[in-house]
């Protein structure tokens, strides 16, 4: 029976030996505050696209089928970070007789965080197809049956990494006794195995196709505006342009203007995206970082709430929307945000569905 109790006793030593704690009091609770405000706008800021989209015959596109999805994962995100934050503010453990709404917490925290980075990767795919592929390229890729494929692919994907490897003892899900978090517990002997396997599904192939594609989506551009301006130099002055107040001179400008607009929309994309998730990717391939992926875990969880409020400012259809639903306008018609006038850019093909491609798919 001594034995026993010494056993006991060394266990309970190592599993919460307070030099091992990774926060203390003032930084749990600090922690929880900003999880608490995270979950809070990430709620309202995703339940806002959601209905908007509801509501908006304009906004149900195939493009924004990915970013419903985002704002669902995103929401999901929101709605389980209550959890963590009870594990932070008590002091005493997990507070509840049981683990399960934590171990749920975190299947849902993580699976979300997973679904999030696939529908991003989505968007970004749209957003290249839209631009550089031909017509009926795009048209084939983006039947509803093959959207609901890839949207499927993106849930499903991040809840097998999250679930099947604790359900074969590599890794558990629950309250971590170090963080205090519900999430993937780091006393497991197999913990970092999990994180690997997470960190590998869940980046690898949506940050090369995000990269990829704007990358592509900028050459493109590059190419279209040399093109444009060429065409402009070349093309003599009609009177039409003076009876109207456009020349040569103001047509290059607004090209000149718009070629800005485009490159500085294009590098907040990628930039917004690399800042707040590459860091958490990089922290869980790190071993015994707890601190490190705590910190990068909550500069990876502010884009969900970030990107709600891209859209509300940089996308003009959204914009429009989110006006409506808070009753600050009554008849506000989305601008192109380019600074042409429809007709201006009908005047070349090619220029025309990179421009729509961009109205309808930028922030």
């Amino acid at each position: 029976m001594k034995n026993v109790t010494n056993m006991t006793s060394t266990v309970n030593a190592t599993s919460i030996n307070p030099a091992e704690l990774t926060f203390s009091n003032s930084e749990r609770v600090g922690i929880g505050v900003v999880f608490l405000i995270t979950s809070i706008l990430a709620i309202i800021g995703n339940v806002m696209v959601i209905v908007a989209v509801i509501r908006s015959k304009s906004l149900q596109t195939t493009t924004n089928a990915f970013v419903v999805c985002l704002s669902v994962a995103n929401l999901m995100t929101g709605l389980s970070l209550p959890w963590s934050v009870v594990g932070l503010l008590s002091l005493e453990g997990w507070p509840l007789a049981s683990e399960v709404p934590c171990q749920l917490a975190g299947l849902v925290l993580l699976t979300s965080i997973g679904a999030s980075l696939y529908s991003l990767a989505g968007i970004a795919l749209n957003r290249v197809l839209i631009i550089v592929a031909s017509p009926s390229t795009y048209q084939w890729w983006h039947m509803p049956t093959k959207i609901a494929g890839m949207i499927s692919v993106a849930w499903l994907l991040p809840f097998l990494i999250v679930l099947v490897p604790p359900l074969c003892n590599v890794g558990k899900l629950g309250y971590d006794k170090n963080t205090h978090i519900c999430t993937d517990v780091s006393q497991h002997p197999r913990q970092q195995d999990h994180r690997l396997a997470i960190a590998m599904v869940f980046y690898l192939v949506p940050m090369t196709t995000v990269i990829t594609s704007y990358s592509l989506i900028f050459q493109t551009i590059r190419r279209n505006f040399r093109h444009q301006t060429e065409q402009c130099t070349a093309t003599p002055m009609q009177p039409s342009d003076f009876d109207w107040g456009v020349g040569h001179e103001s047509r290059k400008a607004r090209l000149k203007q718009h070629q800005h607009s485009t490159t500085v929309n294009l590098f907040v994309n990628v930039c917004v995206f690399l800042l707040l998730n590459l860091p958490y990717g990089i922290a869980l391939i790190i071993p015994d970082n707890k601190r490190i992926a705590v910190f990068s875990g909550m500069v990876f969880l502010m884009h969900s709430f970030v990107h709600p409020l891209l859209y509300g400012f940089k996308h003009p259809q959204f914009h429009h929307a989110f006006r409506e639903m808070l009753h600050l306008t009554e008849d506000l018609q989305p601008s192109t945000g380019s600074g042409y006038t429809r007709n201006e850019l009908r005047q070349n093909a090619r220029s025309d569905k990179i421009i729509k491609g961009l109205e309808n798919s930028k922030f």
